[in-house]
This record gives structure tokens, C-alpha cells and sequence, in this order.
């Protein structure tokens, strides 16, 4: 009887060994979620350092005087618009790291005058800029204290006060004639230190006007310097009234016809 018991006893003890009660479990199970959440709350606080300290580390190294930008190396800087490259330049971020340079080069391309431009950080604190710029060729006189850049391509890549010496002077120009002019502008180029102005006027084309004389010039579309050269030879050998001359027309091929003031005599 005693074995029994005995046997019955320990198939008991087997069973609960197997088998805990139910309150075990959830108290091993409340154990675990309580170390589950202490590990997060440390890895919140480990997470939250080390942002903080990221931070500052950030900040430090943004206002650190040793990677401040001393320096903008300019090379070829712009003619008419280096005022507004000025501007942009002092909007950038003072610390080297936290300058954008795409930003940076979309505003400067923004400008007309730019072509193309590109730039290198020069650590610690040096920043090359290098521009290549639109050409410019002409200027249009919209006043005597107002002009417009023409770029050898047609674009107006600026605006003046002032007459520019090494450009040649457009008059009377709208947007549709500005490249018909353009077009000629080799023709035009070995003319430019005897031009006085240029301009167009349909249906007759160019018309130059030269410092040499005081008459108008119609030159058609091609050979000027041939053409305004042999008319000034036979220009010569006109009669004393031709100073009273206010128009030649040279577009036609082995003849000229000029335009005189009243009095004057018609030649041709």
C-alpha cells in the first residue's frame, strides 16, 4: 500500500514538473514583459544620448571658425553681373560642409550673362567658382541713359546705364529684327571701329551708319566692306554737292543709287 502512495506521489510530482500551473506562467510571463520593456526604455535613452550628443557634435562642427568660408575664388568673373553674384554669394551658408553647391550653381545659372559655370570646395575654407560667360556683341540704344546687352547668340544678358565702347550700337530694333542682325554679324564685325550705329528697316534690310561720312548706308547681305569701300572711292569723284547725299543704297550688284537732300543731284 506504502508503494503505492509512494509511486502515486511521484507521477504527481512528474506531472507538475511537466506541466506548472497556470499562475507560474503568467508570473514568468509578467517577468518577461517587465525586462522586455526596461530594455527598450535603456535603448530609448541610449538612442536619445546619442542623438543629443549627434547634435551638438552637429553644431559644433557647423559653427567650428576653422571650416567658416573665408574665401570665394572667383575666375572669370562676369561683366555686368557681378553685383548679383555678390548677392547669391552672401545668401550661402558661412560653414564650408553645409554649402549646397547645385543650389549654389542653379541660382548663378539663373543669371543671363552665365553660359555655364562650375565650382570646387576647397577645404577648409576656400570655394572656387569658374564662369564661362555669354559674348557679348551689340547693344541696343532704348535711350541715351539705357541699353541692352546682346549676346553674340541674340539673348539680352543685361541691361546698362551708360554706353558700352566695345560693343556695336543697335537703333530701332524690335525682337523680330534683332536676328536678322544677328546673322550678319561677321559681315558687321570687321566694320565695328568705322560703325557709328546700326539698323534695320523693312523692306530694305541693314542700314549702317558710319562715322566717316553723314548719309545712311543700305548694304544689302553681303560684302559690306566691299561694297561701302568702292562706294566711297566713286563718292569721290561726285560733284561738289555731295555732301547733301542722305542715302546710298548699295544692295545691287555694279550699281548704287543715292537719295539727296532738296537741291542735291540725283546720281546713279
Amino acid at each position: 500500500m506504502n508503494g503505492k502512495k509512494q509511486m502515486s506521489f511521484a507521477l504527481n510530482s512528474n506531472f507538475f514538473s511537466a506541466h506548472p500551473p497556470i499562475f507560474l506562467k503568467r508570473e514568468e510571463r509578467r517577468k518577461n514583459k517587465l525586462i522586455r520593456l526596461i530594455k527598450i526604455f535603456l535603448l530609448l535613452i541610449f538612442l536619445s544620448a546619442t542623438a543629443f550628443g549627434l547634435k551638438a557634435l552637429a553644431e559644433a562642427v557647423l559653427n567650428w571658425d576653422f571650416l567658416k568660408i573665408k574665401k570665394f575664388q572667383i575666375i572669370n568673373p562676369p561683366i555686368y553681373s557681378m553685383q548679383q553674384v555678390h548677392s547669391i554669394i552672401s545668401r550661402q551658408p558661412e560653414n564650408i560642409l553645409a554649402l549646397d553647391l547645385q543650389s549654389l550653381k542653379n541660382e548663378l545659372l539663373a543669371l543671363p550673362e552665365i553660359k555655364s559655370v562650375s565650382m570646387n570646395k576647397i577645404m577648409p575654407s576656400s570655394v572656387e567658382i569658374r564662369f564661362e560667360l555669354e559674348k557679348p556683341v551689340f547693344q541696343i540704344e532704348i535711350s541715351k541713359k539705357e541699353y541692352q546687352i546682346v549676346a553674340e547668340n541674340g539673348k539680352i544678358i543685361a541691361c546698362c546705364s551708360v554706353l558700352q565702347p566695345e560693343l556695336m550700337i543697335l537703333k530701332n530694333i524690335t525682337p523680330e529684327t534683332l536676328p536678322l542682325i544677328i546673322e550678319q554679324k561677321k559681315e558687321l564685325e570687321p566694320l565695328f571701329n568705322r560703325l557709328e550705329y546700326i539698323s534695320y528697316q523693312k523692306p530694305f534690310g541693314l542700314i549702317l551708319k558710319l562715322r566717316e561720312c553723314t548719309e545712311l548706308i543700305l548694304v544689302g547681305r553681303e560684302n559690306f566692306s566691299k561694297k561701302i569701300d568702292l562706294y566711297l572711292q566713286v563718292k569721290k569723284e561726285l560733284p561738289a554737292n555731295s555732301e547733301k547725299i542722305i542715302k546710298a543704297d548699295l544692295r545691287f550688284n555694279n550699281r548704287f543709287y543715292l537719295e539727296f537732300l532738296p537741291g542735291g543731284v540725283n546720281e546713279g
